[in-house]
């Protein structure tokens, strides 16, 4: 048995199991490390598809809650209520105050319905001048025409729509 420990081959034998087990418990680790980072990868997909889904369905918080039953859809229910209160809580821009030639030309054009559904369909179908001008018939078209003119110019140089 003496000369099985003497022997130069059997030595480097014994000094080369530590290493090996050293590197299997190394793959390990990195093999626990890669499923870990994979279950991660599939939870995130999952708790964006969940999400996905839930706007889909056009699903309110209270409704959502009830389909929640693992974790995924826990952290998807959570981010899904930020996202919700976000959305419908939303910091709205303030109205813009009117110049004062533009709330002068705006009171105008309400002072009479006639004149005010003419220049709001205008406004609205977004009519050229042209356009504006040709569909003109009569004094209160005239009249229209010349408040859409002054609205348009407004707003075309920044002194409000």
């Amino acid at each position: 048995m003496k000369w099985i420990r003497s022997s130069p081959a059997l030595k480097k034998a014994a000094e080369v199991a530590p290493v090996i087990s050293k590197s299997s418990q190394k793959e390990k680790e990195m093999s626990l490390f890669a499923t870990q980072i994979q279950r991660g990868l599939d939870e995130s997909s999952d708790v964006n598809f969940i999400i996905g889904w839930w706007k889909n369905q056009n699903l309110q918080p209270k409704e959502a809650l009830l389909t929640v039953k693992t974790k995924a859809q826990e952290s998807a229910y959570d981010k899904f209520l930020v996202q919700f209160l976000n959305g419908n809580n939303a910091a709205k821009p303030a109205p813009q105050k009117l110049s004062k030639q533009a709330a002068e030309v705006e009171q105008k054009i309400n002072a009479n319905k006639d004149i005010k559904r003419m220049v709001d369909w205008w406004t609205y179908s977004d009519t050229s001048m042209a356009a504006a001008k040709a569909s003109i018939k009569g004094d209160t078209g005239k009249d229209a025409y010349k408040l859409y003119l002054a609205k348009y110019m407004n707003k075309k140089h920044g002194l409000n729509p």
